[in-house]
């Protein structure tokens, strides 16, 4: 996964026009949102939260209330792959300042 994902950046004509320090720029401004993103897919993925022993873990090590809140969002995800990778493509590749 993690070689597609450097493919995609090696490979965009619009990423590779950007100056070096825009690219830099922009990776740095996104790479917290797409490894939420991309965490949440890979949970949901391999049905992590539903081995009682990685649930009890992940509530050990953040608060109980956000490992609840992080299932339910896995739950209502949308199950096509497809849409979640052009979800994760659409905010790498934004501008927009979330904080």
């Amino acid at each position: 996964m993690k070689r597609n994902i450097q493919l995609m950046f090696e490979k965009n004509r619009d990423f590779l026009s950007l100056s070096r320090h825009d690219r830099i720029t922009l990776l740095r401004s996104t790479v917290e949102y797409t490894s939420t993103i991309g965490s949440v897919f890979t949970l949901r993925q391999y049905k992590l939260f539903n081995y009682p022993s990685f649930y009890e873990s992940a509530e050990i090590i953040f608060q109980p209330s956000a490992t609840v809140f992080i299932k339910r969002v896995i739950d209502q995800l949308d199950l096509d792959n497809t849409f979640i990778k052009l979800i994760l493509a659409i905010v790498a590749f934004s501008t927009i300042d979330y904080i």
